[in-house]
C-alpha cells in the first residue's frame, strides 16, 4: 500500500468521531506514520468587550485553546485502546484555511475527516468545510462516511480516460491508491470511467441510426482499450476486480453505479484542470460528489498547487 508518513485527522465535535478515530489510527500504525489530531478554533475579535467578562481577548482565546485541547485529551483518554498515541494540536482561524496551511506547513500526506453531513440518503453528505478541502488541499483527502465499519467491502476507483497528460497521471494514482486499499481490507475492487460520444443527440439528425450505432461501438471500443490500457499496469492478485464502461454523463451514472453495487468508498480526482487559480473542482466531480453517500479518499494530479497561502 501506498507509505502514509503524516497523517493529519481532523476532528470536530466528540461522540461521533470514535470510528474515524479508529480507521485513521489503524491506518498511522500499519504504516508507521505520525498521527496529529487537530481542530480549529474561531478567533477571538479584537474589539471583544473584555471588561464585561473579565477576560482580555488574548486570555479568552487562551481559554478556547486549552479546553479545546482538554477535550480532544479526552477523546483520546476514552477512545479503545489505541495502537499509537496521536498528538494533539489546536488551531486559530477559519476551519479549512488553517488545515491546509498546518499541510503544508508540516507536510502532511493525508488528511482524514468524518463528513459533516447526516448519514442515509436524505441531503448532502459532504458540507462546506469537506468540500473546501477536497478543492484545496494539496494531499490526498479521506473523508468518512459517519457509522462506517472499519473495513470497506466495495471500493469504487472512478477514472478518466481521455486522452490528457494529467488524466493519466492521475488515473494511475487513484487505481494505484484503490487497489492498494482493497489489498489491504480484502475489499472488493470496481474501476468505472463515464463515457459518452460527442454530439450524438445532433448527429442523429444528419446520419443513420446505423452509422451512429457503429460511431458508438468504435467509440466504446476505444474507452475499452483505454482501460485495459490502464489497468495492464497493475497486479490485481487476492483482488476481486471488475469493471465498468458506463455511458452517460459522469454526474448520472456514476452515483447510479455507486448505489446499485453498494460501494462504501469510491477513490475520485477532483481537481479539473491544474495552473488556473481558483478553478479547483471540476463541475462534473462537484456533481458526482453532491450525489454520493459513501465515504470518498479525493486525489489531485501531479502538478497541483493549492491557492491557500501560508500568510494572508
Amino acid at each position: 500500500m501506498r507509505r502514509f508518513k503524516n497523517i493529519l485527522l481532523v476532528v470536530q465535535g466528540l461522540k461521533a468521531e470514535a470510528a474515524v478515530l479508529n480507521r485513521a489510527v489503524a491506518l498511522a500504525s500499519a504504516h508507521n506514520a505520525k498521527i496529529t489530531i487537530v481542530d480549529v478554533v474561531k478567533r477571538v475579535p479584537e474589539d471583544f468587550p473584555a471588561r464585561e467578562v473579565g477576560l482580555s481577548s488574548a486570555k479568552l482565546q487562551e481559554l478556547l485553546i486549552r479546553t479545546r485541547q482538554e477535550e480532544l485529551q479526552s477523546l483520546l483518554d476514552s477512545a479503545e485502546p489505541l495502537e499509537i498515541r496521536p498528538s494533539v494540536q489546536v488551531l486559530v482561524g477559519t476551519d479549512f484555511l488553517e488545515i491546509v496551511r498546518a499541510v503544508l506547513r508540516d507536510s502532511y500526506d493525508l488528511v482524514i475527516k468524518g463528513a459533516e453531513g447526516p448519514m442515509g440518503h436524505r441531503g448532502q453528505l459532504f458540507g462546506s468545510i469537506d468540500m473546501h478541502l477536497m478543492r484545496k488541499c494539496p494531499c490526498p483527502v479521506w473523508i468518512i462516511k459517519p457509522g462506517q465499519r472499519r473495513r470497506f467491502a466495495r471500493i469504487l476507483a472512478a477514472v478518466d480516460l481521455e486522452p490528457l497528460d494529467e488524466s493519466a497521471k492521475l488515473n494511475n494514482n487513484i487505481v494505484q491508491l484503490a487497489l492498494s486499499i482493497a489489498q489491504q481490507e480484502g475489499s472488493e475492487m470496481h474501476v468505472a470511467h463515464a463515457w459518452s460520444l460527442f454530439g450524438e443527440n445532433l448527429l442523429r439528425g444528419w446520419r443513420a441510426d446505423a452509422d451512429i450505432a457503429k460511431v458508438v461501438r468504435q467509440t466504446r471500443s476505444f474507452y475499452k482499450q483505454e482501460l485495459d490500457n490502464l489497468l495492464c499496469q497493475f497486479d490485481f492478485d487476492n483482488v476481486t476486480l471488475r469493471t465498468h464502461l458506463l455511458k452517460g454523463p459522469p454526474e448520472e451514472v456514476l452515483p447510479k453505479l455507486a448505489n446499485r453495487e453498494n460501494i462504501e468508498l469510491v477513490v475520485m480526482g477532483t481537481v479539473a484542470r491544474v495552473g488556473v487559480s481558483g478553478f479547483l473542482i471540476g463541475n462534473t466531480a462537484e456533481k458526482v460528489l453532491s450525489q454520493i453517500y459513501s465515504s470518498v479518499l479525493t486525489l489531485k494530479p501531479p502538478g497541483f498547487v493549492t491557492p491557500v497561502r501560508l500568510t494572508d
